[in-house]
């Protein structure tokens, strides 16, 4: 096994950790997802996105600043209704409670405000998927 010494990789898998405390349905991390994992039962979809972060040092060894979202697809069979898809987005959202803080050897991680089910529901390999985003700061 390799080990991580960078901000970056711990950085994922302080999120990564928290994620897998997830157990109502599979996960798959972007880009290892099946062509077609299935659609009768939900499923999730993580992948990482990297945000530059806007904070100026003044001194040379100050601590880095790292920003980002945490986009979660929630998949969800055609069957189910409306109410039951969002309901599911919303328990995924609620497992990342806004102010929280998840760590890997010496990064914490804390997410920056409370994640939200965004944007409109579209049918994707005949599921039904719903986006949430968790934001999320380190300083390493």
């Amino acid at each position: 096994m390799t080990q991580i010494t960078n901000p970056d990789g711990k950085i994922w898998l302080a999120l990564k950790g928290h994620m897998d405390d997830w157990t109502q349905t599979p996960i798959y991390y972007s880009p290892d997802v099946p062509q077609k994992p299935g659609t009768t039962s939900p499923y999730i979809i993580v992948t990482d996105l990297r945000l530059d972060a806007d904070t100026r040092y003044v001194q040379g060894n100050a601590p880095d600043e790292y920003r980002g979202i945490l986009n979660i697809a929630v998949m969800v069979p055609m069957d189910r209704t409306t109410a039951q898809a969002i309901g599911m987005a919303g328990r995924v959202a609620d497992h990342w409670p806004k102010a929280s803080w998840h760590e890997y050897d010496d990064v914490r991680v804390q997410v920056m405000k409370r994640p939200r089910v965004i944007g409109a529901a579209y049918v994707d390999h005949g599921m039904m998927r719903y986006q949430v985003q968790v934001e999320w700061r380190a300083v390493g």
